[in-house]
């Protein structure tokens, strides 16, 4: 015998005519099933637009009550006839503004006596600073609108406010003088 064929005795040969039998017997299952389909699509209803469906729901009923009165004497939420009225949301009243506060009559001025210098002429001038503003003067002469120079010496100097009253002024330290409104 040869070594390239099989026989149904010899193991290999049995599954060749088994694979052979289950291939033919799957073809002869799939054309059967394929003639007995017939390639028609199956009946179904036409379609119809939403439109003309009426189907009825089965809570239609709930949804369609009949309507209800309206009661013209339902409580109102602002009187105290109300059994859930509170005053405790309300806000406090508001308080009646205040006056407004009285015009000031003084105010308050700095003065920074910065040193002094004598001219050629003999006359003695100081250097004062009257509310940041730097300003050179000599013995009776305004320093600003507010006040007038009256003496000059090396370690200070002597002023008049417009209510006449006189000030001292020290070297090199600021000094704050209430002097009143004009």
């Amino acid at each position: 015998m040869n070594s390239t064929t099989f026989s149904m005795s010899s193991p290999w040969g049995r599954h060749r005519w088994i694979s052979i039998t289950v291939v033919v017997v799957g073809l002869v299952v799939a054309v059967l099933a394929g003639l007995r389909l017939g390639g028609d699509l199956p009946a179904l209803p036409p379609i119809t637009p939403s439109a003309q469906q009426t189907q009825k729901h089965p809570f239609d009923a709930l949804l369609l009550r009949p309507a209800i009165a309206r009661q013209d004497a339902e409580p109102s939420m602002m009187n105290e006839s109300n059994p859930f009225y509170t005053d405790f949301f309300k806000p406090p009243p508001q308080p009646s503004p205040a006056p407004p506060p009285p015009k000031p009559t003084m105010k308050e001025v700095e003065v920074l006596f910065q040193g002094w210098f004598e001219s050629s002429s003999k006359e003695v001038e100081a250097f004062v600073s009257v509310g940041g503003k730097r300003q050179i003067g000599s013995v009776d002469s305004a320093l600003g609108d507010d006040l007038l120079l009256l003496e000059i010496h090396p370690d200070y100097i002597r002023v008049q406010s417009q209510d006449e009253k006189e000030h001292e002024i020290p070297f090199n330290k600021v000094v704050k003088l209430n002097i009143p409104l004009q």
